[in-house]
């Protein structure tokens, strides 16, 4: 899972409206189910109980995609978190993934950003195979 933060600098109105972000695997995993965008006021190491689903890539293999954000995508001066949550397919077992947004966009005439970093780099293991060695 991959976050970041994200406010407003909008001198005008104090706030932008975020309507797609581009998103990319570094990793060797080509079946990621999905990939779901949560937007929530707080920042942690795991989704928060409040976040709120504002986008979804679909099936998708870690080329660049744009995913469409809609919903509660109004930002302010407020500090808000993007979450980025994947769906992992079959038979991944000793793949890498590892997110990163190139770029999240907004309506004009507001400027988005570039780069949004990237999240850890992890290797897929069989839950299977975890459960057994929990059991040890």
């Amino acid at each position: 899972m991959q976050h970041f933060q994200v406010a407003s600098t909008n001198v005008s109105d104090g706030q932008v409206e975020l309507t797609f972000l581009n998103l990319v695997d570094d990793g060797t995993s080509t079946d990621i189910p999905d990939a779901r965008i949560y937007i929530s006021p707080n920042s942690s190491s795991t989704l928060p109980p409040d976040a709120v689903l504002i986008g979804s890539s679909g099936p998708w293999n870690g080329s660049p995609v744009s995913v469409a954000l809609t919903g509660n995508t109004i930002i302010t001066t407020v500090p808000q978190y993007i979450y980025v949550v994947y769906d992992i397919g079959q038979h991944q077992e000793g793949k890498t993934i590892q997110s990163r947004v190139s770029a999240v966009h907004v309506l004009t005439p507001d400027i988005g950003a570039g780069d949004a970093g990237s999240s850890n780099q992890f290797t897929i293991e069989s839950l299977l195979k975890i459960w057994f060695s929990s059991l040890k």
